[in-house]
């Protein structure tokens, strides 16, 4: 959501670049999409989740630590657009997870 904002006063990017970060994320979720779930069949759905995520945070925290201390534009976005896929790359694998606890008649309810 403050992303945008962020792109756009904070590093001085115009709308068609920032758009192009809104672009590019997803696409890079659909290839880490995939990886996730060949992963998860090797060393289990969970464990997948949580190193995605993890690496996720880390991303976040690259961010942070670019752009404090000056780090090239084009770096911290990089890191932004590989922090978003990370996080939301791993959606399918968590909702199989709870697919698997949840019982049939009590799917679909929400």
């Amino acid at each position: 959501r403050y992303f945008p904002i962020f792109f756009l006063e904070n590093l001085g990017l115009g709308p068609i670049v920032v758009q192009l970060l809104y672009v590019l994320s997803p696409l890079l979720q659909i290839v880490l999409s995939r990886v996730a779930h060949a992963r998860g069949r090797r060393v289990g759905r969970l464990r997948t989740t949580v190193g995605f995520k993890w690496a996720g945070v880390a991303c976040m925290g690259a961010t942070i630590l670019a752009y404090v201390r000056g780090a090239p534009v084009w770096a911290v976005c990089v890191l932004y657009v590989a922090r978003t896929s990370l996080m939301n790359c791993t959606q399918a694998l968590t909702k199989s997870v709870l697919m698997d606890n949840v019982p049939r008649n009590e799917r679909a309810k929400w």
